[in-house]
């Protein structure tokens, strides 16, 4: 498989054409990694990631058929197991993942809503919901 290009790096291409550049060097081994570390975007990242597993939670706590697609799967298997998933009519996919022509996408949480399509059932993708503002 050749370069596969995800929605980040999209939108970062989209923010600053060089910045794909170094990433693409870093990718080929020709620089290292950044090694300046965003303390506050750490923070969003973690308290992101928390509100997440919270959300997981409570999906499973509802009593629905959740099937999780393990990010440490190489990218073929998680979107097979997407696939696998979804027609097997699981009612949340946490974690899916596609790939499209060198396109990777994937969604934190994919939900059966119950209308008929070609997979018999229609997949709708859905952010996870925001906390209550404080």
């Amino acid at each position: 498989m050749g370069l596969v290009l995800s929605p980040t790096d999209l939108t970062k291409h989209l923010a600053c054409g060089h910045l794909t550049t170094l990433d693409l060097q870093v990718l080929r081994g020709e620089l290292g990694p950044p090694r300046h570390v965003d303390e506050a975007l750490e923070l969003i990242f973690r308290l992101g990631l928390e509100h997440e597993k919270a959300y997981l939670a409570k999906l499973r706590a509802s009593s629905r058929a959740v099937v999780e697609i393990p990010e440490s799967a190489e990218l073929s298997a998680r979107v097979q197991l997407t696939d696998d998933a979804v027609h097997a009519g699981a009612d949340v996919v946490y974690q899916a993942t596609f790939l499209d022509h060198g396109h990777r996408g994937s969604a934190d949480f994919l939900l059966r809503v119950d209308r008929p399509s070609l997979l018999a059932l229609t997949p709708t993708t859905w952010p996870t919901p925001s906390s209550p503002a404080r």
